[in-house]
């Protein structure tokens, strides 16, 4: 049962650690590009082109950290993960070999 609570404390602090880091990366861009807009005299185009910059990096960010939540194995090391066609192809190999 600890060892539950345990996963589930990671993988909570996984998701909350790739949503913290996309609101992070849509401030800077925000913050950036109003710096830009105040430089270059070019409002709100800064503002709105790395503000989705922003927001399409936090995106990436977070589909990749969801992506490795579980991928670990029980013994800590990560499991190696394989694609549909390798393992597709594995399956015609040992059939045709038959």
């Amino acid at each position: 049962m600890a060892k539950d609570s345990a996963e589930l404390k990671k993988a909570m602090f996984q998701v909350s650690d790739a949503v913290i880091g996309a609101g992070i990366l849509v401030f800077l861009g925000v913050f950036i590009g109003n710096w830009v807009d105040t430089k270059l005299n070019c409002a709100p185009w800064g503002v709105i082109g790395l503000s989705m910059l922003g927001a399409t990096l936090g995106l990436v960010r977070m589909v990749k950290k969801a992506m490795n939540i579980g991928v670990t194995s029980s013994d800590g090391n990560e499991s190696k993960k394989t694609s549909p066609s390798t393992s597709d192809s594995q399956n015609d190999q040992k059939t045709d070999s038959k």
